[in-house]
């Protein structure tokens, strides 16, 4: 029942934390929440999703019938680990552009054991579900169709090139292709719900129509090419037909995979959609004119107006990092109802943190934890997903411990 030093076993069981006061930040490395009831067969899935890497999406399975919630999200690298009950395709919805910081309004699709979740991963598997066939098939006419790179597509992450290889040119190319879908898709977003879909299935139909292949590919950029996909959608995109055209002009003008570079995609898409949907206040909301809106405001206004805040697309804490709220707030903020985005740092006692729901801990940006935590306390903190920094003030452990 005394205090003890802790040991190498249990350091390397909770991160770095410290016994006697003494405060230490460590990053959490879980990559998935904690088992969800169909987590007991032992199918392990893992990967990536992104645009950029996507941090806090929700993971689905397709079980055959209906797309299934697994109840885990993206960690904050955008990495997925877990073991479920079956395989299948996945889907993942929400969470947030690590490199650009706008929020992922497009559903993201994969066929079975793909290992990346992206904008070309959605084409594949949106072929094959829309026009049958194997993913091979469906494979080989997209790429010839946008001129991508002889890779396979589900296993192949442009980005991971983004630290050894940056200007990597099949990388770089497939990436500026993805990153000029996702801009067409949250600009159609933007303007109506579901008109993102909408341009997945009709860019597929095309291509499965034969309309763009290796000798008429599609060019992004091209005014012609895009208004041949707005005449299949009977003109509903007419409106940003030019939006979509510049997006993706300024995209196509990358020349680096390192978002810290200048001329990279990363910033090329932040330049190109920032502004697409409003950011702004609880008190601007009155003169905000309809449509979707991100929300930025301290935690107390957003939880006192909850009406508001649940329409948000995204809703985010002003100076998260500085201005942390405590576990219950924090549960408040997380559960605004259409909120695909929530963006919220804890500070609170470990008891109160740990008795937090999972899904609360797992969606904080950083955790940090006051008082004395027990060993058992300090690993469910340290667990938490989407936690880039976590601190425990102090642990308090046994020798068995």
């Amino acid at each position: 029942a005394g205090t003890a030093a802790v040991g190498a076993g249990t350091l390397a069981a909770i991160g770095a934390v410290a016994i006697a006061g003494v405060a230490v930040a460590a990053s959490s490395s879980s990559s998935s929440s904690p088992a969800a009831s169909s987590d007991s067969s032992g199918v392990s899935l893992g990967g990536a999703v992104a645009d950029g890497y996507i941090s806090g999406a929700d993971i689905f399975i397709w079980n055959g019938t209906e797309w299934v919630d697994t109840g885990h999200q993206t960690a904050a690298d955008g990495t997925f680990s877990f073991t479920w009950a079956y395989n299948g395709p996945i889907k993942a919805v929400g969470g947030t552009n690590i490199d650009t910081g706008l929020p992922n309004t497009m559903d993201l699709y994969a066929p079975q054991g793909a290992s990346i979740v992206n904008p070309l991963t959605t084409l594949v598997h949106t072929y094959v579900t829309a026009h049958g066939g194997t993913v091979d098939d469906a494979q080989a006419a997209i790429k010839a169709a946008l001129g991508l790179p002889d890779v396979d597509l589900t296993t192949y992450d442009p980005l991971s090139f983004t630290a050894s290889d940056p200007t990597n040119a099949d990388a770089l190319a497939a990436q500026k292709i993805a990153a000029q879908i996702a801009a067409a898709v949250t600009l159609a977003e933007a303007q109506a719900a579901g008109l993102g879909d909408d341009f997945i299935a009709t860019l597929v139909g095309e291509i499965k129509d034969d309309t763009f292949n290796a000798t008429t590919p599609l060019n992004l950029t091209s005014s012609a090419d895009l208004g041949t996909i707005n005449t299949a959608m009977d003109g509903d995109i007419a409106g940003i037909l030019a939006d979509i055209e510049d997006a993706n002009t300024t995209i196509a003008a990358a020349t680096t995979l390192d978002p810290d570079a200048d001329g990279s995609v990363a910033s090329a898409q932040t330049s190109a959609l920032d502004g697409t949907i409003a950011t702004i206040t609880v008190a601007q909301f009155d003169s905000h004119d309809a449509g979707k809106y991100n929300l930025v405001d301290t935690a107390a206004n957003l939880i006192a107006n909850a009406g508001i805040a649940n329409n948000a697309l995204a809703v985010k804490v002003t100076d998260h990092a500085s201005n942390p709220v405590s576990a219950a707030d924090a549960a408040t903020i997380a559960a605004f109802t259409n909120s695909g985005v929530t963006v919220y740092s804890i500070n609170d006692t470990a008891a109160a943190v740990v008795g937090a729901d999972a899904a609360v801990l797992n969606g904080a940006t950083n955790i940090t934890a006051t008082g004395t935590a027990s060993a058992a306390d300090a690993q469910t903190i340290m667990n938490a997903t989407n936690s880039g920094d976590t601190t425990i003030a102090a642990v308090e452990a046994n020798a068995a411990d």
